[in-house]
């Protein structure tokens, strides 16, 4: 994916040093880093494309040129920059991780952004599901993610219970998959608390876990169509990746909102009695469609521990799995076409 250039000009240099720190170990894989000491540096560099400028709140200082966006910590948020078109303001002392949302959300707004916006029907949805490898579909799900987060921006929905996805880093204030169930329901949301629901990755996203896993199946089919239609409308997703688990009124119906369902197995050419039961089923109720759209995924025997999701995607990121992966998705974006 190609970074987008960011210029961060802080006077205050203990805030600008854990700014700069907690972007470059989080977002470096969405950001190229430019620390400027003063705004005047920036007729220096002529020829760099800044995706935006990052400020502290001095009105005197802004260049209101509209070859820069600027978007201005504040300590609190003032009226005069409300007029202009290429001004953003947001709270200074709030958590990093939403200062950088509510920039993504600009950006994917401008035509300038270098991280295309996805239309709502443009996102590539896909399944991943097992009726005999469930320990393995959350390191495959996360290995999908780091294949296709080289060139794309990946979001993970864990609908899985007790998937092993317990985040290493507790986010102050993080809230998520519950909350968003919420929002859901109410239709009645904040851009600061959507992202709080969110979490990062190096090279993809997630949802915040639930800390209740029964509330996964407590809620059905329309729910989960808003959540997914509120994400993609305030978050320039373009590829949702879905691992499935809990059994809910309308599961089947989700499958088959997405262009590819995985299913991992022991063995391609032979179904064991739970995979002949599903497949059944699917027949029975005229789910051909469904059908059409499963890639039955042989799954690696591993040596390692349970409870090492981590391990097993970084064993299988450069094996044949990931080959296997990199091959399909790899070549269709290199040519520059989407899936």
């Amino acid at each position: 994916m190609e970074k987008t250039k960011l210029a961060i000009c802080i006077e205050d240099e203990e805030y600008k040093q854990r700014f700069v720190r907690c972007v470059m170990k989080h977002y470096k894989e969405l950001f190229e880093i430019y620390v400027l000491n003063q705004l005047c540096e920036l007729e220096t560099k002529k020829g760099e494309e800044f995706g935006a400028i990052i400020i502290e709140d001095d009105e005197n200082k802004l260049d209101f040129s509209k070859k820069y966006v600027f978007f201005v910590l504040q300590e609190d948020r003032k009226e005069f920059l409300s007029a202009n078109e290429n001004i953003y303001c947001t709270d200074k002392y709030q958590e990093v991780y939403k200062i950088i949302e509510e920039l993504q959300k600009v950006l994917c707004k401008r035509d300038d952004v270098l991280h295309r916006c996805i239309e709502r029907n443009q996102v590539h949805r896909i399944g991943v599901f097992s009726l005999s490898k469930e320990m393995m579909q959350l390191p495959f799900s996360g290995l999908l993610a780091e294949v296709l987060g080289e060139n794309h921006r990946v979001l993970v929905v864990d609908l899985q219970p007790f998937s092993g996805f317990v985040t290493e880093i507790e986010t102050e204030g993080a809230l998520g998959m519950e909350d968003l169930i919420s929002i859901a329901l109410t239709d009645n949301y904040t851009v600061s608390r959507l992202a709080a629901s969110i979490g990062h990755e190096q090279k993809w996203e997630y949802i915040y876990p639930a800390k209740n896993t029964s509330c996964i199946s407590e809620v059905g089919i329309e729910v989960y169509q808003k959540m997914f239609e509120i994400l993609e409308k305030e978050q320039a997703y373009a590829y949702e990746i879905i691992n499935f688990g809990s059994m809910f009124s309308g599961v089947i119906e989700l499958m088959e909102s997405c262009q590819e369902l995985y299913v991992l197995t022991e063995k391609k050419e032979e179904r064991n009695y739970r995979e002949e039961h599903f497949l059944a089923e699917m027949n029975r109720r005229g789910k051909s469609v469904l059908l059409q759209k499963i890639i039955w995924m042989e799954m690696p025997k591993s040596s390692v521990k349970t409870g090492s999701w981590k391990q097993l995607l970084k064993q299988w990121l450069w094996s044949s799995l990931g080959d296997v992966l990199r091959e399909r998705y790899w070549v269709d974006y290199s040519d520059g076409t989407d899936m």
